[in-house]
């Protein structure tokens, strides 16, 4: 895994923004949403209910969830600050599909940084294990810029990462 540090762009940059800006929407909505859920299925007159302690558990949950995404965010600035972007190959070490309610197709890497990505089921099945794909990221938060197999951009536009 050949890794080399370069500088990131004006485009690349506004590509953070653009992510920024998509995950601002998502948290704003997901809060709104566990706030007027929890706050309509609380029973007021019985305030350690059995439900009410399901609603408790899965607004710590969401706190905790939002807390790293704002860490992320914080982590972020740097990437404005020193405008370096990390550009390396990785190697594909496994990869797997999940069925729930909609297929999950993903990639695991040979990386600590970015161990697995998401990628759309056309990719996936063109992508084999010990495959290169080659990536650039930010080098504090990691946000993805570019991420290609063969030359074909693979990036999820459907995943913020």
């Amino acid at each position: 895994m050949n890794q080399t540090e370069a500088q990131i762009t004006d485009a690349e940059l506004n590509i953070i923004k653009r992510k920024i800006r998509k995950t601002n929407i998502f948290l704003f909505l997901f809060w709104a949403f566990v706030i007027f859920w929890g706050w309509g299925l609380c029973d007021l007159n019985t305030l350690f209910s059995f439900f009410n302690i399901i609603v408790a558990v899965f607004v710590i949950l969401t706190v905790i969830m939002c807390i790293m995404s704002y860490k992320r965010l914080k982590l972020t600035k740097n990437d404005f600050a020193e405008r370096i972007k990390i550009v390396t190959e990785f190697k594909v070490i496994d990869k797997h599909c999940t069925s729930t309610k909609s297929y999950r197709y993903t990639l695991e890497f040979d990386s600590k940084d970015i161990p697995n990505y998401e990628v759309k089921k056309s990719h996936y099945d063109l992508i084999n294990i010990d495959d290169s794909i080659s990536i650039e990221y930010s080098k504090a938060a990691f946000w993805i810029l570019k991420i290609e197999h063969n030359g074909i951009d693979i990036e999820n536009k459907q995943m913020i990462q």
